[in-house]
């Protein structure tokens, strides 16, 4: 904070003490004067940034001082005064004083609006204010209120020239005189409010007419406040200062939108970076994975490959919870809305479950009621959302307890119910378990593992379906997590389309720079007993495909010299008929699939690579 150089003119010793200790934090120095004489010798071989004057001095009246000095110097005058005026505040404000303080306010509400002033004289010397009015007097007393201040002035005399001015600079505040001549007020309103650039201006209406209809017109044309002529200055200053503190909060506000739009880019690219160097080892990872499990192992390397792909399982959980959340927080976290069948879709889910809950002696018991044939909402998200309930109720329950998962369609809605027979929340901790990385205590976390955020993203998603989660538990005895949504119910279901299950023929191009995800297609394309050519990098893909002919490209994204999406405008450009390509990458932020569809691509696949889903659009094209 910029601190001050001040002159306090005061006769009264505890005052001129009072305001020398309240205002010793911003200031350089403090001389103090108590008589009108000492006070302009005092001017006179000194400099000040800022003077304080009492009116009522033993040897004379502040006002004459303030007669006497130049003009530079009653620009920075406050007047302090128990002297309460009307008159003689004009009449000082009309001679150039920077402000008139009342002593007839509290001390310390008069020591926190000169603190006030000082600030708002440092910002005010970056603000622009055009003053557009067709009288030189007018303009001149404008200025002689202003100028004080610190404002940047621009002085028109027109409308036309006004306007003139707005195209070259950039102003923060309007004094619009309403009663020009050739362009009125009304008409210059009319035409900068059309533009948006001009929008946020403050604008102040002068006139002379102040019938609530010309005060109405102005402010329904555009204008921000009105102020009659002859105005008072004092009424003036507070409505300039009141707008440009306004228009600075606009800005401000702006600006921090701006910002953290653009931290938001920034989180957004650096979660499609974090999920494209995690996932492209992953994908190699667990396609081996899937690989070895077809081979004839004994039994010792079937035990460890089963360990390897529950840990490696395990970690795309992590992945995925992390990157759902990150997408929560910025509000990408979308829903696709599709047919499906849901007897099929939650009978395979607990089916699933009911394996691993077989592993610690848990029966799950399932009670489907008038579950509808087909309806329409976000199969995907309503899986993740019953897998996160179903994974938890097994983790905390005991040995031979139940698990009893109850869904049931009435009134348009889907109602879901997974009661088991575990640990239990504590009641202090019920009301924080839905918040990220949250469990009921800290041994919960190092007992049983997890990231805390499955829950916190189930009731978000649970939320953009349409519906709440909710939980009642009692520590010891279970929890029960419920909730209902909306479903829309299809009579008929839309014919799915099918794949040819035929041994596959043709000739791919690999577009991949990581060497491991190379070798585990090659392995994949081999067992197919599909040709292939391995291209390093967007570029050598375009130059192979020139000379090659493909019946189906494969293509990464993130490439060294061409990315996927460049080299697939490229192919598109100089093919001769259309060749399918898939994507398959690493990126898997939601936008990702719609950029990908919009580069030229026919498919998307993300990574790691699901065996069965990528030779399923494989015998889709080949």
């Amino acid at each position: 904070m910029k601190k001050y150089k001040l002159l306090i003119i005061e006769d009264s010793v505890t005052l001129n003490n009072m305001l020398k200790r309240a205002l010793k934090s911003i200031t350089t120095e403090i001389v103090q004067s108590f008589t009108l004489q000492e006070a302009a010798d005092i001017i006179e071989d000194e400099d000040f940034d800022y003077i304080l004057l009492d009116l009522i001095l033993p040897d004379g009246e502040g006002e004459e001082l303030v007669e006497m000095v130049p003009k530079h110097i009653r620009n920075k005058i406050i007047v302090l005064t128990a002297d309460d005026d009307i008159e003689k505040r004009s009449y000082l404000f009309d001679l150039g004083v920077l402000d008139y303080f009342s002593k007839l306010n509290p001390i310390h509400l008069i020591i926190s609006d000169i603190k006030k002033l000082f600030s708002s004289i440092e910002v005010n010397k970056n603000m622009n204010v055009l003053v557009i009015d067709d009288s030189r007097f007018i303009r001149r007393k404008i200025k002689n209120v202003l100028s004080p201040r610190k404002y940047n002035l621009f002085l028109s005399e027109s409308g036309e020239d006004g306007l003139e001015v707005l195209q070259k600079e950039n102003i923060h505040l309007i004094l619009l005189d309403v009663e020009l001549d050739g362009m009125n007020g009304m008409e210059f309103l009319e035409i900068i409010r059309k533009e948006q650039k001009y929008a946020a201006i403050p604008i102040i209406a002068i006139s002379g007419n102040d019938s609530p209809h010309i005060v109405a017109r102005l402010l329904k044309h555009g204008a921000t406040d009105f102020i009659k002529k002859p105005f008072i200055v004092e009424q003036l200053l507070l409505k300039c200062d009141l707008h440009i503190k306004n228009y600075q909060n606009v800005q401000l506000l702006e600006e921090k939108t701006e910002e953290l739009k653009k931290a938001e880019e920034v989180k957004s690219r650096f979660l499609a970076n974090m999920s494209h160097e995690i996932r492209t080892p992953l994908n190699a990872i667990v396609g081996f994975i899937d690989l070895l499990k077809h081979k004839n192992l004994d039994e010792e390397s079937a035990k460890y490959i089963d360990t390897i792909s529950e840990a490696s399982k395990t970690l795309m959980g992590v992945l995925n919870d992390i990157l759902d959340f990150s997408k929560m927080e910025a509000g990408l976290l979308r829903l696709e809305k599709v047919e499906f069948s849901p007897l099929k879709k939650f009978q395979s889910i607990i089916d699933l479950f009911k394996v691993q809950a077989g592993k610690k002696n848990i029966t799950i018991k399932e009670n489907f009621i008038n579950i509808p044939k087909y309806v329409k909402s976000d199969p995907v998200r309503l899986k993740q959302v019953l897998l996160n309930l179903l994974s938890n109720a097994i983790k905390f329950t005991p040995e031979h307890k139940n698990i009893y998962v109850t869904i049931e369609y009435k009134d348009n809605r889907l109602y879901f119910s997974i009661k088991d027979e575990g640990i239990g929340i504590p009641e202090d901790k019920v009301e924080k378990i839905f918040k990220p990385f949250t469990q009921a205590d800290d041994s919960t976390t190092r007992k049983f593992g997890g990231t805390g955020l499955g829950l916190s993203i189930s009731y978000e998603i649970v939320k953009l379906l349409g519906g709440e989660l909710k939980v009642k538990s009692e520590e010891n005895k279970g929890s029960e997590f419920y909730f209902d949504i909306p479903v829309e119910v299809v009579e008929h279901k839309s014919e799915e389309h099918t794949v040819s299950t035929h041994p596959l023929r043709g000739k791919v191009l690999v577009v991949e720079d990581n060497r491991a995800n190379q070798l585990f297609i090659q392995v994949l394309l081999k067992k197919l007993h599909l040709d292939y050519k391995i291209a390093n990098n967007g570029q050598e893909a375009v130059d192979i495909f020139k000379k090659e002919k493909f019946d189906l490209i494969l293509m990464d994204e993130n490439m060294p010299i061409m990315s996927g999406i460049e080299a697939t405008k490229e192919i598109r450009k100089i093919q001769k008929e259309h060749i399918p390509i898939v994507a398959v990458t690493a990126n898997a932020l939601p936008e990702d699939k719609e950029r990908f569809k919009e580069a030229g691509f026919d498919e998307y696949i993300s990574k790691p690579v699901d065996i069965t889903l990528l030779i399923s659009i494989m015998n889709k094209y080949l």
